[in-house]
């Protein structure tokens, strides 16, 4: 990229002028802001002895000792020293504890956590060590959870390339630079940055272009939380791009390029563009390793962030060995979305849903509904049946295992028969599509709890069945398309959980943030106030303001409720008087999820639903 780009970093642009290339080459320089920005006296140049003093000023004791020892961890990385044996054995962990927390104690973090695991793995990876991938480990985790020494990293990896002569050392220091400008950027120093982007483009050599690359993407979707995955740290240590396989509900696969600053919202609309979906929302991302789903959403985190915490988190296994893959599902249904106006995004969630049944994820209540839906999947896959015989050939399609063995295909195959001359008559004009449409529509109404988005609620406030106010401690928060529902997982022998409030959109008013985002609020018609405090708030308000006044119902949507509830018909739930509200208990669920206690969400899938060879028909 032209040099000239490096003046538009942080201010506003300034028009080109004849050799204002070498203007900027020679204004914007690390040694001139280190000799207006360091102390009096620092040699701003190559040296292969420990700092005395940080190169900034700092006010604090705690701020200049990890100053001092992250620069001797640069000074080890780029061989300019040998190691002290006494160190061999510190954790990363261990050390940025110690850097970063006052008095010397250690601060108890998800990073630190992470870090102090890192010593087990073994990545030699392009000739560096175990060792030597901690020391960035430790570098980049410094500058991730501590801003006020960000700039200070920077500046001491700028001197120990500037005057360099060694070619070893250069590489080095380039690869914890690539590293570095991956994960973080300098704090509150527009001029800084400048100056470190003129460096790069000049000074970079094979690695000018990926670094530059790298600040940018950093710059527009900000710090990581983690420092690289050993999946990450190969693609800084070769420059080469990161793609990676998608794999979709029908089978297909689609390939995506990501960096260090790919958020999962910009992988999901690379896959929704690739395929042609025109309606991405609620389709969201999920990983699966070691036998375990994680559902990664589909807002702005950072996707290696993700990967480098579940990578991480795996205990007594060699990272090199971790086998994980990407899918893309749908999680949520909104209540305006017609599947008929995207054949693309209808055609997965079918696919999605006949899978789901077949293994057991969505369970249906009657034999009756069971057949409903293969019917429609068989006309849909396979046309209009010729013969009883020739559904109960395909049965092992559609039905999970334990339905038709020995003696009940013929049972299941008379029944899933009649129930298609039935639709036929019915639906005598039915196409592909539209019976495509039909069973996404009877997805949603069947199990709402299978498409929803969850929170964790550590505190809740709100009016109770008899007006006064309840006050509960650690709920679950669902939000899909019908309205936002409290509940309270009881691991009881009956293994049933507790509803405990279901609130309908088209009963609440607003939902707005409160005292600095950590509390929701969410008001009723009826002026009832129901409080949330939870680490997610702004993301349920968001999500809940989407909802709310866009919860017109399809008349096709309207209809099939209205037969679900002819259908099922249960005794009416109390009401109080704070409108559209139901508290019950002990109201059996047939969700299968669970929530970590981490930051992933843990969804509890049979994993033969990610199992490829089980998607062939």
């Amino acid at each position: 990229p032209p040099i000239s780009y490096v003046r538009d970093i942080g201010g506003t642009t300034v028009p080109a002028e004849e050799n204002d290339g070498e203007d900027i080459i020679q204004e914007f320089t690390y040694e001139k802001f280190a000799k207006a920005n360091c102390r009096e006296g620092t040699r701003i140049h190559r040296q292969v002895e420990p700092l005395q003093e940080p190169l900034l000023p700092y006010k604090t004791r705690e701020d200049k000792q990890a100053a001092l020892e992250n620069f001797m961890t640069i000074l080890r990385f780029m061989g300019e020293i040998q190691e002290e044996s006494d160190d061999d054995n510190v954790s990363p962990g261990d050390s940025v504890s110690r850097h970063n927390s006052p008095a010397g104690s250690p601060v108890d973090s998800p990073l630190n956590s992470a870090l102090r695991r890192a010593p087990q793995i073994d990545l030699g990876l392009l000739g560096l060590s175990p060792n030597e991938i901690n020391k960035i480990c430790i570098i980049v985790g410094n500058g991730i959870i501590s801003s006020n020494l960000r700039t200070e990293i920077y500046c001491q990896l700028c001197k120990q390339l500037s005057k360099n002569p060694s070619s070893r050392s250069r590489e080095r220091g380039w690869l914890l630079m690539s590293a570095c400008i991956s994960c973080f950027l300098p704090s509150h120093q527009p001029y800084f940055l400048k100056c470190l982007v003129n460096l790069i483009l000049t000074e970079g050599g094979n690695r000018a272009s990926f670094c530059e690359r790298r600040l940018r993407r950093t710059l527009e979707n900000g710090t990581r939380s983690l420092p690289p995955s050993w999946f990450e740290l190969q693609a800084i240590c070769t420059m080469k791009p990161l793609q990676v396989p998608v794999t979709l509900m029908d089978g297909n696969t689609v390939r995506v390029l990501m960096d260090s600053a790919s958020t999962i919202q910009e992988i999901t609309q690379q896959v929704a563009r690739k395929i042609g979906i025109r309606d991405k929302f609620g389709f969201c991302l999920y990983m699966t390793v070691s036998h375990q789903v994680y559902s990664l959403g589909d807002g702005h985190e950072l996707i290696m962030d993700d990967i480098a915490e579940i990578e991480l988190g795996l205990k007594n296994v060699n990272k090199r060995e971790v086998s994980w893959e990407l899918y893309l599902r749908k999680e949520l249904f909104a209540p305006w979305q017609d599947p008929t106006d995207d054949k693309c995004a209808a055609d997965l969630v079918f696919q999605q849903v006949v899978g789901g049944i077949r293994f057991e994820e969505y369970k249906c209540e009657t034999d009756e509904d069971y057949a409903d839906f293969v019917s429609k999947s068989y006309y849909i896959d396979r046309g209009k049946p010729t013969s009883i015989d020739s559904i109960k050939n395909t049965l092992h399609f559609y039905l999970p295992e334990d339905k038709f063995k020995s003696s009940k295909e013929d049972y299941w195959a008379t029944l899933i028969f009649d129930k298609f001359q039935k639709f036929l008559v019915e639906q005598p004009e039915m196409t592909v599509d539209k019976a495509k449409a039909l069973v996404v529509r009877q997805a949603m109404v069947e199990w709402p709890f299978l498409f929803s988005r969850f929170f964790v609620a550590e505190k809740f406030c709100g009016p109770g069945p008899d007006g006064e106010d309840v006050k509960l401690h650690n709920l679950i928060v669902a939000v899909n398309w019908r309205g936002l529902f409290l509940l309270k997982e009881a691991r009881a022998e009956n293994g049933k959980q507790q509803l405990l409030l279901e609130l309908e959109f088209r009963h609440i008013n607003k939902a707005v943030c409160e005292r600095g985002g950590v509390y929701v609020m969410v008001q009723t018609e009826d002026g009832g106030e129901f409080m949330f405090e939870m680490p997610d708030a702004e993301k349920l308000r968001e999500l809940v303001s989407l909802f709310l006044g866009k919860n017109e119902y399809s008349k096709e949507l309207d209809a099939l409720i209205d037969a679900r509830k002819a259908k099922h018909a249960t005794p009416p739930p109390t009401q109080n008087n704070t409108g559209g509200l139901s508290w019950l208990l002990q109201l059996p669920l047939t969700a299968l999820w669970g929530i970590a206690s981490g930051m992933k969400e843990v969804v509890k899938l049979p994993t033969r639903l990610f199992d490829k060879d089980n998607n062939q028909q």
